[in-house]
């Protein structure tokens, strides 16, 4: 998330994900508390290698995403 304040300040537009992205990335966990689906997405509370592997997946995927990190 402070990498987001970083962006912001140097006029990097996050732009809202797709309600389609944001329930494929919900499929992928259990609980979701603490755990952010819309940019900026935070699926690393998680800690789960194949469950952060598959979000990325679905983030580069997406159309709106140019850069995932």
């Amino acid at each position: 998330m402070i990498a987001t304040d970083v962006y912001n300040s140097a006029g990097l537009v996050l732009p809202h994900l797709p309600q389609e992205v944001q329930q494929k990335l919900r499929s992928l966990v259990e609980n979701e508390a603490g755990i952010s689906f819309d940019n900026p997405v935070d699926i690393s509370s998680s800690y789960y290698s194949p469950v952060t592997r598959e979000g990325f997946k679905i983030l580069v995927e997406c159309d709106v995403i140019d850069i995932a990190l």
